[in-house]
């Protein structure tokens, strides 16, 4: 039987870590360990965690980001497998327990992701709302998430006790170029492929995610599971999603797009291809994030260089080109009138 740890890091989110840490606890099949490492909080968050204090692992370090966190949680586990859970997101109850079955029925992929649910701050979820809501791949593709998927990898069903489970099993890699689509609290990865890739990188202050899963895409096949195993908290006003956050998020993708086309040295045609429209599709949303801050010179840069990366003129790209010529004055009326609208 494999030892499942779940890595819970936290920064100043008593508010939601206690449902995070109980929907871990209504698993079919509960983790070995629950290990939530406290990066900083000067909230609640040990309180809470002395209400688990039986079952939860409370870890306090000085704030060094969510990457360090993370980290340092799978330092301290003992697991073989390792589970990561943000402390704003919840798990479907049987998340573990299709991830174990996904791994143990196809051994070569070594990490398992998986479909989300939304959900509002309050906790109530969206009906009909999974992750082609939550990230921009699928909608820029013009793709289901399993047409997408099955572009490069093997769909499947996983049989899971009275239950079936769409699954795609293969290699991400290429697919991660457009944007990524894997969300840290649906991931369970073998602790040796993290220890082998050196875990994420502390470097990066937003995109983490995206730099280090890039990599582990590299290593190994991926388990995809296709129906919702987790649920995705939207509009935290602290979260690092936030819409202050966008820019330095597309800046650091941006970055490890570069770094990611440089692992393998013998790229095919296609990934090539992949990479390069990946840039040019963060370059343009990099260019809508200028503008929603009001800065117009910078946006142009960006829409520059989406175009000598070879982008389109679509009528999205020149709408975006002719906003830029707009003084700031001109861009806070069009965005407070957008607000109104919707």
């Amino acid at each position: 039987m494999a030892i499942v740890s779940t890595i819970i890091p936290s920064y100043n989110s008593a508010s939601t870590l206690a449902e995070a840490i109980d929907s871990v606890l209504a698993q079919t099949r509960r983790p070995d360990e629950i290990i939530v490492v406290d990066d900083g909080s000067t909230d609640e968050t040990s309180s809470v965690c002395s209400r688990f204090h039986s079952v939860v692992q409370h870890i306090r370090q000085p704030n060094s980001g969510v990457a360090a966190a993370r980290n340092r949680g799978v330092l301290e586990a003992r697991g073989d497998l390792i589970a990561f859970l943000d402390a704003d997101d919840t798990w479907d109850r049987r998340k573990l327990q299709i991830q174990l079955a996904a791994l143990s029925e196809h051994p070569h992929t070594q990490w398992c992701a998986g479909n989300c649910q939304l959900m509002d701050t309050d906790g109530t979820l969206f009906s009909n709302r999974d992750i082609a809501t939550a990230v921009p791949v699928f909608r820029d593709a013009g793709l289901t998430v399993s047409e997408f998927l099955a572009q490069d990898m093997v769909p499947g069903i996983l049989r899971v006790q009275d239950a079936n489970y769409p699954v795609h099993i293969g290699d991400a890699y290429r697919l991660l170029f457009y944007g990524s689509f894997i969300f840290p609290s649906s991931v369970m990865i073998t602790k040796s492929l993290y220890t082998t890739l050196g875990g994420f990188d502390e470097a990066f202050g937003f995109a983490e995610d995206t730099e280090f899963f890039h990599r582990v895409a590299n290593a190994a096949h991926l388990a995809f599971v296709t129906s919702p195993i987790f649920n995705y908290r939207i509009g935290q006003p602290t979260s690092r999603t936030a819409p202050g956050n966008t820019t330095p998020t597309i800046i650091n993708a941006l970055e490890s797009n570069r770094r990611a086309a440089r692992i393998r040295l013998l790229q095919r045609e296609s990934t090539l291809a992949a990479a390069k429209k990946g840039r040019q599709l963060l370059l343009l949303r990099l260019a809508y994030a200028h503008l929603s801050e009001y800065r117009p010179r910078e946006a142009r840069l960006a829409i520059t260089e989406a175009f000598r990366e070879g982008a389109s003129p679509s009528p999205r790209a020149i709408a975006l080109l002719v906003l830029t010529c707009f003084p700031r004055s001109v861009l806070r009326l069009l965005h407070r009138l957008k607000r109104s609208v919707r």
